[in-house]
């Protein structure tokens, strides 16, 4: 018995000093694309749809631009949606609170949407793509990331660069 178990922790132990290889441990899905694997323009194309889809997060109907400056004045109603509505009727009370929630998830959304801008700008100076498509893109980016700082801007009067 003692002997069978010395057997099974030799063997054991040979598996796992020789099972794992760096070269099986990929980090990166090859399947999925990520920033690291932009090189066509496709792959820009794709990014910055991603980057246009944030617009609709900020300017929804429950989004941060509706809120702000829609929910607190006399031109709409606030409706019972899902959230905590109590954060949601301290706009039409002009009485926002520092842990109110929607605020916070706006910030997110903001930052959210400043990153992939970002991401695609940073990127597109490294790609070998056509010069007037490189600018094309570049300029969409940068007029995305003035829009959203000027709205941060518009609503919390201060922003981190």
């Amino acid at each position: 018995m003692k002997t069978m178990k010395h057997i099974l922790t030799i063997i054991c132990i040979c598996l796992a000093a020789t099972g794992c290889k760096e070269a099986f441990l990929e980090l990166k899905p090859i399947s999925n694309p990520t920033a690291d694997n932009f090189k066509t323009t496709d792959d820009f194309e794709l990014a910055v749809n991603a980057a246009y889809s944030s617009l609709y997060t900020i300017y929804h109907p429950e989004g941060a631009m509706s809120y702000v400056n829609e929910q607190m004045s006399d031109n709409a109603i606030v409706y019972n949606i899902a959230g905590i509505q109590a954060d949601k009727w301290q706009f039409k009370d002009l009485a926002l609170s520092t842990t109110n929630t929607v605020v916070y998830q706006f910030w997110q959304d903001y930052y959210k949407a400043l990153f992939n801008a970002n991401i695609v700008l940073n990127k597109i100076e490294g790609a070998t793509l056509d010069a007037t498509y490189k600018d094309g893109v570049k300029a969409q980016m940068m007029f995305l990331r003035a829009l959203y700082y000027f709205n941060m801007v518009q609503t919390w009067g201060i922003c981190r660069l």
